[in-house]
């Protein structure tokens, strides 16, 4: 025995401490300490979901094209009869709190501009404190346009939806996130283009191209007239109407194509491709067209001049006198594609 010390009782082997009782329940204070200290932490960094909004209307007169380009936010633009651009401006901001939200706020700005030598009028939508890190706070914009209906109407925003209804001339509409919907547009004998990028006119030297572009969302059109392109990186697409020739493209999600609608016959090179879903085709029953399709599963409605002959994976028919002056329409499906002359049963 050391001298001074006092002689310890060992504990039995496996049995408990004299001291764990006191240890655990300074453990177990330990940490009631520190989840309190970060619940309060955790309450002053949460956002309070302040929200701030403001509203205002601008005008621009004898407007020859219209641009829109926002950083976040969606756009509704509706065409009129009129000569005027009107825009009404919802501007929405959150954060930390009223103060912050508010700050958020007043740095996003809607700007509306006309170039007196083309007469385009330009819109912009940003934040100045775009770039920055600002933890709690996000803003959108959402403007609802009416627009000259024959005037040329560019479309541009990096996260939210677009609606284009009723408009003439040509369109430019594409979307980084978001679904696109299009309805009406082009007139009997003329066309609109609304596409995400540059224009470009109908195969034919009529209307110009109906282009419609989201990197992740759906796209839905009715009451569609001319030639369309329609693509989304994931998202169904789903178009209707007096269609003479589609490019419809998606990497995830179903296509739908009724193109039934009388007064055009589908011409030039149709193509209709998922990487992910099923094709769906109706024709007009008067159609002149070869189709070629690629389709695990197909199905037809069987007609003297549809016949189908199957060349390996693929499948090839024809549609009426596809030599004079048909379509080439090509599908490709990773399920199943169905073809219809005349509206589907």
């Amino acid at each position: 025995m050391i001298a001074g010390r006092r002689p310890v009782a060992p504990w039995p082997v496996g049995g408990p401490s004299p001291d764990r009782p006191r240890t655990a329940r300074r453990l177990a204070l330990g940490i009631s300490l520190v989840l309190a200290a970060l619940a309060g932490i955790g309450g002053c960094l949460a956002p309070t979901q302040t929200r701030e909004s403001a509203w205002e209307t601008l005008r621009e007169a004898d407007a020859a094209a219209l641009s829109v380009e926002l950083e976040r936010g969606s756009v509704a633009v509706v065409g009129h009869a009129g000569g005027e651009v009107e825009i009404e401006v919802e501007r929405t901001a959150h954060g930390w709190s009223p103060e912050a939200a508010q700050s958020s706020l007043a740095a996003l700005m809607v700007e509306v501009r006309r170039d007196d030598e083309t007469g385009r009028v330009r819109v912009t939508g940003r934040s100045a404190n775009a770039g920055l890190f600002r933890p709690g706070e996000s803003h959108s914009v959402r403007l609802e346009i009416r627009a000259p209906a024959a005037i040329p109407v560019e479309v541009r925003t990096a996260d939210g939806r677009i609606e284009l209804t009723g408009l003439r001339g040509p369109v430019t509409a594409t979307t980084a996130a978001g679904r696109i919907t299009a309805s009406a547009l082009g007139p009997t004998g003329n066309g609109a283009d609304a596409r995400a990028g540059e224009g470009s006119g109908d195969p034919a030297g009529n209307a110009p191209t109906i282009h419609l572009r989201s990197g992740n969302g759906r796209i839905t059109g009715d009451d569609l007239r001319g030639a369309v392109v329609a693509e989304t990186g994931d998202g169904r697409i789903t178009l209707g109407g007096r269609l003479s020739e589609v490019t419809a493209v998606t990497g995830s999600g179903s296509v739908r194509v009724d193109a039934t609608d009388a007064g055009a016959a589908p011409t030039g090179v149709w193509r209709l491709h998922t990487a992910d879903g099923e094709v769906r085709l109706e024709l007009p029953e008067s159609a002149n067209a070869e189709l070629s399709v690629v389709a695990p599963r197909l199905r037809g409605r069987e007609r003297d001049d549809l016949e189908w002959e199957r060349r390996g994976v693929a499948r090839v028919a024809r549609a009426g006198d596809a030599e004079a002056d048909g379509a080439l329409i090509l599908i490709r499906a990773d399920e199943q594609a169905r073809v219809y002359l005349g509206p589907r049963p």
